[in-house]
């Protein structure tokens, strides 16, 4: 099965940046392959490929990484491009101050999950939730980054209590997620509902 390591948003952002996406679907000209609301989240770590007897390794390893962990907040209130705005292949929204937090959690994970033989990522890490995939190249790309900035300011306060491994399973109608299982940070079970 194909899994990843990711933090969920819960409903109301999830709804809020649909909003977002359907505004921006309105007005991209660009072939684009929206991300369903329930399917919006911030992967960490892909792994790719994963043996379903691996998944208590991975289970304790998470375990053992956030063991010294706390809840945090940080805010999602930027709309992004990857590679670059002028030619787009994912468009995202990410944080303006990116979150240390998150970019400590990803790098630690990496460091346990090369421990049991995934591959690190390559490239840098930037905390995002991918909104779309750019299916078409043409001049239509052009214009997705001035639509992105056309789009009223935004600030969403993300509570982030809880990793999750899911499993991606490509189906003809996109991908459907499932969590394998979902890890608390301490102490966090019961003020955030995980």
């Amino acid at each position: 099965m194909r899994a990843f390591f990711c933090l969920e948003l819960d409903e109301e952002i999830q709804a809020g940046l649909a909003r977002i996406i359907g505004r921006l679907q309105r007005r991209i000209t660009s072939r684009v392959t929206w991300v369903p609301e329930e399917n919006l989240h911030v992967t960490l770590n892909f792994l790719g490929e994963v043996d379903q007897t691996n998944l208590p390794r991975l289970q304790s390893a998470a375990e053992q990484l956030l063991a010294e962990l706390s809840p945090f907040t940080w805010q999602l209130d930027r709309l992004g491009c990857f590679p670059r705005p002028e030619r787009p292949r994912v468009i995202w929204a990410g944080a303006q101050r990116e979150p240390q937090e998150i970019q400590v959690l990803h790098a630690d994970l990496e460091t346990q999950l090369q421990l049991l033989g995934y591959p690190p990522e390559r490239g840098r890490f930037t905390t995002h939730v991918t909104l779309g995939r750019v299916k078409e190249r043409g001049p239509g790309q052009a214009q997705i980054a001035p639509e992105l900035e056309r789009v009223p300011a935004f600030a969403y306060r993300v509570n982030s209590c809880g990793l999750t491994l899911m499993e991606s399973r490509l189906t003809p109608a996109g991908a459907v997620y499932r969590p394998c299982f979902r890890l608390a940070f301490p102490n966090s079970a019961q003020d955030h509902g995980l």
